[in-house]
């Protein structure tokens, strides 16, 4: 197929595409209601993330785990107590 050839047909395949990359507004479509429930996701969040689980984010990979993953909790804590919990905390399997 020539260079020529190849460049109408493309030409021919997209220009019935291209009403649709110029419309304003999305015609055709319901209203969404809106979410009633919402999903926080905030890995800033104080003392620990807020993190929807089960999710593989706030886990590591460990081969010797029954589920190849592990918790992967935070160690900085304000008090010996906290610290010895999330360390037993970052022993668990992960999901």
């Amino acid at each position: 197929m020539s260079r020529i050839a190849r460049a109408g047909l493309l030409a021919a395949l997209l220009t019935p595409a291209l009403p649709g990359c110029f419309s304003d507004e999305p015609e055709l479509l319901a209203e969404a209601p809106a979410a009633r429930t919402t999903v926080k996701f905030d890995f800033l969040h104080r003392p620990l993330p807020e993190i929807p689980l089960p999710n593989d984010i706030a886990t590591w990979p460990d081969s010797t785990s029954a589920t190849g993953r592990r918790v992967n909790a935070s160690m900085i804590a304000p008090t010996g107590l906290e610290r010895e919990v999330r360390t037993l905390i970052d022993q668990l399997d992960g999901w």
